[in-house]
């Protein structure tokens, strides 16, 4: 949901009486619609790295889904100490749709292996999770 779809619905709550909680943020995805579009959401890599967390770096150029389109394909992950997705990047053709099976990870705090136990429909952008390592 777009971020002012999100303020709207929470001044809406304040102007009805149903919330007087000062407004929260679920993890914000970022997306910069370029000739490889690029997307982030989370921590950044170099913010997970200055707190010493895991950095993945996977080439997924000569995976299935993205290999069958000729896409240069990266895709970064931040992984805090307990294994949990905190951060991802992606550039990609399709980076947009990639980076929000990260965002539904952070917000409900999913580890890597959790996220790669699920089966997605194949082949298709989110079945290559279990190659992310």
């Amino acid at each position: 949901m777009p971020t002012g779809n999100h303020e709207g619905r929470y001044v809406a709550q304040v102007i009805t009486g149903l919330t007087t909680a000062a407004i929260t943020y679920p993890a914000i995805p970022v997306v910069v619609f370029g000739t490889q579009h690029i997307a982030q959401v989370g921590l950044s890599v170099e913010a997970g790295q200055t707190k010493g967390y895991r950095v993945t770096d996977v080439d997924m150029s000569q995976v299935m889904p993205f290999y069958r389109y000729n896409d240069t394909a990266r895709v970064r992950t931040v992984l805090d100490d307990d294994g949990h997705i905190v951060g991802a990047s992606v550039i990609a053709a399709e980076a947009e749709e990639v980076i929000n099976y990260f965002v539904t990870a952070i917000n409900e705090r999913r580890t890597l292996a959790e996220t790669q136990a699920n089966l997605y429909a194949y082949p298709s952008l989110g079945s290559e999770f279990a190659t992310f390592y």
